[in-house]
């Protein structure tokens, strides 16, 4: 199963409060995309 089929059926919405819960965890900004 390619890695990109994990992140396809993911709302932009449900993305977007996933990178800012991890942006709030790593206020260093470890984990910028």
């Amino acid at each position: 199963m390619p890695l990109d089929s994990l992140f396809k059926p993911v709302p932009d919405s449900l993305m977007s409060e996933y990178l800012a819960m991890i942006d709030d965890q790593h206020p260093t900004g470890t984990m910028t995309a």
